[in-house]
This record gives C-alpha cells, structure tokens and sequence, in this order.
C-alpha cells in the first residue's frame, strides 16, 4: 500500500466516521422534530380542545339549568336554542378533534364515548326541558283552580255560618248540627288544599281527603233530609268542591298530576346530572390522555437527545482515536523506510558504495530505494571507469616519463661527447 493510498484510506475512515456522526445527528434531529410536531400539532391542540369540549358542555348546561328555574313557557321555549347550539357546537369540535388523535387508538375511543355520552344528555335534557315545560303548565293551571276554589270555599263556608247562625237564632238544633259538620268537612278539604298550596305534600294530601267526598256528601244529604231548601242551595255549592276532589279536572287531580310531573323532573333531573357527570368526567380523561401524550412525547425527545448526545460522545472519542491511530499508523509508515533511507544516505556520504536500500516495499520509499540503488550502482560504475582512467593514466605517465628520462640520458651523452670531442 502506497504512502498515498495510507492517507487516503485514513481521511477516508475519518470522512465516513463524520458522516456516520451527520447521519446519526440528522436521524435524531428528524426524531426529535416529530416528537415536538406530536407535541405542537397533536397534543397543544388536543388539550385546546379539551378545554373548548368543557367550555361548549357547561354552557349547554347553564342553558338547561336557566330553563329549569325558569317559570314562563315563553323562556323555556327560547331557551332550548341556547343548549341545541352549545351541543351542536360541541359536536363539531368532537368532529374537528379526530384529525389530531394520529395513530392513538385510546384519544379516538375517548372522542367515541364522549359523542355517545353528549348525544344520550342532550336527550335527557330534551325530556327534562319537555317536563318542565308540561310542569310549569300545570302548575299554573293548578293556581288557577286554587284561586277558584279558594273562592268557592269562601262562598260556602259563609253561606254555612250564616245557615248555623240562622238556625240557631230561630231554635233548630238538628240544622245546626247537621250544617256544622257539614261545614267542618268542608273547612277540612279546603284547609288540605289550601295547606298543599304553601307547601307541597301530595301524600299528606291524599291522607286529608280520603273518603271526603263521600263524608260531605253524606253530611250534605243529611242537612237536605232535615232541611230541603238549605240543602239543596248548599248542595250546589258542594258540588263544586265534590268536582274538585273527584273530577279529572279538578284541583285534586291537577295537585296529582303536578306532583306526578314533579317527580318525573326531578327523576330526570338526576338522570341529566348523572350523564353530565359521565360527559365530564370522559372530557377529563381526553385531557388526561392528550396531556399524557405530550408527556410521552416530551419524556421520547429527552431520551432521543440523551442517546444522541451519548452516540455522538462515543462517535466523537471514536473518531479522535481513529485520527490519533491514523496519525500514528502513517507516522509509523513513514518513520522506518525514512529512517533506513536516512541510514542509506550517511552511509553514502561517507564515501561507502557498497549499500543498497531494501526495495522489497510496494509503496514510495520502495520507487525511491530502487532509483537510489540504481543511481548508487551509477555512482559505482562512474567511480571504476574513473578509477581505470586513473590506472590508465598512470601507465601513461610512467612510460611518458620513462621516456623522457631515457631522452634526457642521450641528450646528456651527447652533450657529453660533444664537450670532449677536440678542437680544431
């Protein structure tokens, strides 16, 4: 593996160990971004809309309870499009809710029950109003008969005393005792229905005037058979008070049908607050979930940056051992083949011809060794070219000088002989 190639591969580990740590970051950016869309988009609204669902159903109930003390059929009539618009209302904001429920089974089983709940108390509370209504009516249509029978027992408890006071004054003992209790018959059937007036007791009712109007009419019959005439004239007005105690239009039926109505709105009354109850305590429990969402969400995002901050340490302190082992790989790489070529030079330079550089490597230092060996090799081959030159050249110049010692032999013979020769 060339020196190259080594640095490549080590940028390239420390390049892929960067991208891994981008990837990791990016996944668990993209993981907390929707943990927070959850909480922004799913939860956020969901509890807005918890809110909005209580707001919509106690202001459907404040319309019902301003019918229920309400005593003129007129407001009763114009309340109920108060309440029919807080539960439509109501409804579409259950309809609006599901888009944001995502993938959570229990937000739309919630939502479910709660349509279920509503639906079953606007019902009651339709009935509830409808009761109401039929009992302010009766209620007024008793006052009425009250009125005219307080009259009644007026007009007759006055004719009666003034028949006792009369027989008396004339001496007939048996009218007056027929006529007086006569008239505390009467007095005690007005006195039940006037008694009933102030406070409402059906039973206490039914106790005072049972069997009373066969009393009154036995006592009546008895004062007609001692006196004809007076009889007959408190007959007709015992007649009246006879239709009141046995007539179905008469004021001891409408105090039953009153107390009747009475009983059935206050049954449903119950039935209305029960089911008003359920309706809360499921919007409750909606609250409950979508907070406990944003508490999932909130507790998932937490731990994904935790673990993206833990993932990223490790990455981190990976990525710096791999730079430190890269760096000391490559070092280690480059400092034997730069040390033995270091080795090789000084050898070189001391004048030792006789050292090779290992080429056994397949990186740089190898290329860089075989150009050394050969130019070592060059070197060696200048230097016994020029080491024969040298030879050469001394054989030369023994024979050059060889010769001329022998030249300067001769010429000094020859001096010699010319300076011995005679002269003529």
């Amino acid at each position: 593996m060339t020196i190259l190639q080594r640095v490549i591969g080590g940028f390239a580990v420390l390049v892929l160990l960067l991208l891994i740590m981008a990837g990791i970051s990016y996944q668990n950016t993209q993981s907390i971004g929707s943990r927070l869309s959850i909480i922004t988009g799913q939860s956020a609204p969901l509890s807005r809309a918890a809110s909005e669902l209580y707001v919509h159903i106690l202001r459907a109930n404040q319309a019902l309870l301003a019918i229920q003390i309400s005593t003129d059929p007129k407001q009763i009539e114009d309340g109920k499009r108060p309440f029919t618009e807080s539960i439509a209302q109501f409804n579409q904001l259950l309809d609006s809710t599901v888009a944001y429920t995502g993938e959570h089974e229990a937000l739309l089983a919630n939502l479910a029950q709660q349509r279920q709940q509503v639906t079953a108390y606007a019902e009651q509370a339709q009935a509830l109003m409808s009761s109401h209504l039929q009992h302010v009516q009766q209620v007024t249509l008793t006052r009425k008969l009250q009125g005219y029978s307080s009259a009644q027992a007026m007009q007759l408890t006055s004719y009666l005393r003034d028949y006792i006071a009369h027989a008396r004054s004339v001496s007939e003992p048996q009218q007056v005792a027929a006529a007086e209790k006569l008239l505390l018959e009467v007095n005690k059937s007005y006195d039940g229905f006037a008694a009933h007036a102030v406070t409402p007791a059906i039973d206490k009712l039914q106790r005072v005037l049972n069997l009373q109007d066969e009393v009154i009419s036995t006592r009546a019959q008895a004062l007609t058979e001692i006196d004809p005439r007076g009889g007959r004239i408190a007959g007709v007005m015992v007649n009246r008070l006879l239709t009141d105690l046995t007539a179905a239009d008469g004021l001891f039926q409408a105090y039953q049908v009153e107390a009747k109505l009475a009983v059935q709105v206050q049954q449903q009354r119950t039935a209305v607050e029960a089911a008003l109850k359920a309706t809360l305590d499921r919007i409750g429990e909606f609250g409950s979930q979508s907070l406990e969402v944003a508490s999932q969400a909130s507790d998932s995002a937490n731990a994904t940056i935790g673990t993206s901050r833990s993932v990223l340490l490790i990455a981190c302190v990976l990525a710096v051992l791999a730079a430190v082992a890269i760096g000391t790989w490559v070092a280690f790489s480059l400092r034997r083949p730069l040390a033995a070529f270091r080795d090789v030079l000084k050898t070189l330079t001391a004048g030792d011809m006789r050292v090779s550089f290992d080429v056994s490597r397949k990186d740089e230092f190898g290329e860089l060794g075989g150009y050394l060996n050969e130019l070592t090799k060059a070197l060696q081959n200048t230097f016994r070219e020029l080491i024969s030159s040298a030879d050469a050249l001394a054989v030369t110049a023994g024979s050059n000088a060889l010769n001329s010692e022998q030249t300067t032999r001769v010429v000094d013979e020859q001096k010699d002989r010319l300076q011995s020769a005679p002269r003529p």
